[in-house]
């Protein structure tokens, strides 16, 4: 019905007919509704995530992002991705709180959809077929899922225990970046992102 009704309020100037980004849109909805039914907080943060953070990014990167390409996909700008960061984080952890009021600090809220919309905004930015309709919104509703499952448990990380589990989990990964790095297996930024992910994972 979108695209016969809609027509082109809703397609871009290269689009005509049916458009696969106006078709995945209420998928993706449906979709988060369907996954989340449960949880209808996650969905709603994730529309949101999705409505606010790639209009933005599409609006800023028309206006600002000419001469500011990104280096791993010159289609798209620092400006649209900053855009849908700070514009998805917002509407996310609004909807957040609006649909489950009282349930999460607004702080941890804020900070939670903040990291959905980083990785809803990176994936978004990485070159690929997938449309962005579908891919970012349904992994940040995933991770966001994730991260909600840890409301009220981040005070065991200021423990000596997880320091101390922390910098052995650092010291062995920075050992196998070196090794690796001296074998010539891994670029710098590989094996910094090694070290920061296993020491992560650990």
């Amino acid at each position: 019905l979108l695209p016969r009704y809609g027509r082109r309020w809703l397609w871009r100037d290269a689009e005509s007919g049916l458009s696969p980004g106006v078709l995945l849109y209420p998928v993706t909805v449906t979709l988060l509704l369907l996954l989340f039914a449960r949880r209808l907080e996650v969905a709603a943060a994730a529309w949101a995530i999705l409505a606010c953070g790639d209009g933005t990014a599409a609006l800023a990167g028309r206006a600002l992002g000419a001469g500011w390409p990104l280096p791993w996909n010159p289609r798209k700008s620092w400006a649209g991705t900053l855009a849908y960061f700070l514009f998805g984080a917002a509407a996310g952890s609004t909807l957040l709180l609006w649909t489950a009021p009282a349930r999460y600090p607004p702080g941890f809220a804020l900070a939670v959809a903040a990291a959905a919309a980083a990785f809803a905004a990176l994936l978004e930015s990485a070159p690929q077929r997938l449309d962005d309709n579908l891919g970012p919104p349904l992994a940040a509703g995933l991770l966001l899922y994730g991260l909600l499952l840890t409301a009220g448990h981040w005070s065991a990380l200021a423990t000596p225990e997880v320091a101390r589990r922390a910098a052995i989990g650092l010291a062995v990964n920075v050992a196998l970046a070196l090794v690796a790095l001296a074998g010539r297996a891994v670029s710098r930024s590989g094996a910094a992102a090694g070290i920061l992910l296993g020491t992560l994972i650990w």
